[in-house]
């Protein structure tokens, strides 16, 4: 199971997560955000690094075409990940502009989830199962998390799964859902609301640990 960082905007956190090779590193570029970062800035941090060997992930959500290009155009992600109401005509333009990168589609999930909408953006290389309120730390009722990771895996699709991953709670994700490619964690690695380098110390040895 992978290890995903998301919301980096900070030089502090980027380094942390580089040093301790971070599998996914999210830079979030949503304009309402709370985690929002700048391009210009994002790509900053990558000034004595090869861009080109970690895999990054650029957040987005209910953004135009011509938004994203702009913000690609600076800061080249390997991954696209979207958040918003996306529908398979936007996902199936983004592909044809962007064939070398990775799509990700993130889905709140509640029990009152359209499993449909799954297989009609089947062209996705991943899917994200997150809390009703992506970014607050909300988890997932685990009887709705087991539904759409059956799914998911029935339809033989990677997926990730975020809201509310946190120290005291790796374990179970790992012991549950061991088909689950990666975790996300955002404020799992935050104290005040400020990134804590001991936490994610921590998540790291749990991730990691046999």
């Amino acid at each position: 199971m992978k290890l995903k960082i998301c919301g980096i905007r900070t030089q502090e956190m980027f380094y942390s997560c580089v040093k301790f090779s971070v599998d996914f590193l999210g830079f979030n570029f949503t304009p309402s955000s709370k985690r929002k970062i700048n391009p210009a800035k994002a790509l900053k941090f990558f000034e004595n690094k090869n861009l080109n060997q970690i895999q990054t992930v650029a957040i987005f959500q209910n953004q135009n075409l011509d938004e994203i290009k702009n913000i690609l155009k600076i800061f080249p992600a390997k991954i696209l990940q979207f958040h918003g109401n996306e529908d398979i005509n936007f996902l199936q333009e983004i592909k044809k502009n962007f064939p070398q990168k990775k799509i990700w589609k993130a889905f709140s999930i509640d029990q009152n989830f359209d499993f449909k909408i799954l297989k009609k953006i089947d062209l996705c290389d991943s899917f994200l199962f997150d809390g009703k309120n992506p970014g607050s730390g909300q988890r997932i009722l685990v009887d709705d998390l087991k539904k759409v990771t059956d799914f998911a895996g029935g339809m033989k699709k990677n997926f990730g799964v975020a809201g509310g991953v946190c120290t005291e709670n790796i374990d179970f994700f790992k012991n549950n859902f061991p088909k689950t490619e990666f975790l996300d964690i955002a404020s799992g690695v935050e104290k005040n609301q400020k990134f804590d380098f001991k936490l994610l110390e921590k998540i790291v040895y749990l991730m990691r640990k046999k």
